[in-house]
């Protein structure tokens, strides 16, 4: 009687330690098992050229990007507050934090300096960025909505932001992920960069000279 009283116990102390875990989680996490995006297109606005606001039937979410020193700061203030976060890049480490997932992942590398974009043959100046889907699922996680996931990608880039245009092939690149971002190394997303600049600046009596990138194509790979 006394061991079945103690086993008694332990049950209802295991069961209890569950329910803390699970009541402790974002109930999203559990509850979410698709992400309907083609019943819920994506819309852009182009603010300006350090804010976006990204906005469906769902929720309204204002891409913001700022410097703070040495790094870049994404920060998403959405309407849905669960969905606040922010990302930071360090150009000289090449790689981005994530407060969504607390990873920091090493992006892959492209060469971004000013002697390669001037020796760049288009009068545009473009460059390409690879992101796999296990390295974008790192960033954002796996059912991370579309304000999420778009401020996520302009993030990888020195004051990056999205072509308003590309909303048709937004939407349809984010229908992908209808069943979650997948955790795959070898497929992923192909982002075509424009490059403008150089800006000069005068920083602690020294010139800078400051390049704006816009995501100008998105495609599979």
């Amino acid at each position: 009687m006394k061991s079945s009283t103690l086993s008694l116990r332990k049950t209802i102390c295991c069961l209890l330690s569950i329910s803390l875990i699970v009541s402790s989680m974002p109930t999203y996490g559990f509850a979410k098992t698709t992400n309907d995006f083609s019943d819920n297109p994506v819309h852009l606005q182009y603010i300006d050229q350090q804010t976006i606001k990204v906005y469906d039937k769902e929720a309204t979410s204002v891409i913001t990007v700022k410097t703070i020193g040495k790094l870049q700061k994404t920060e998403i203030n959405s309407s849905d507050s669960r969905l606040n976060g922010y990302f930071l890049l360090d150009e000289e480490l090449n790689t981005i934090y994530s407060s969504y997932t607390h990873q920091t992942i090493t992006l892959d590398k492209v060469d971004l300096s000013t002697e390669a974009i001037l020796r760049a043959r288009s009068p545009k100046k473009i460059i390409y960025q690879y992101t796999s889907y296990r390295k974008l699922r790192a960033l954002v996680g796996v059912w991370a909505d579309a304000g999420t996931i778009l401020a996520g990608l302009a993030a990888m880039f020195v004051g990056g932001s999205f072509n308003p245009g590309l909303i048709t092939t937004i939407n349809g690149i984010l229908s992908a992920f209808s069943h979650g971002i997948p955790d795959d190394p070898n497929h992923g997303l192909k982002l075509k960069v424009q490059v403008s600049g150089p800006t000069k600046y005068i920083r602690h009596g020294k010139p800078v000279y400051v390049y704006s990138y816009l995501i100008i194509g998105v495609s599979k790979y």
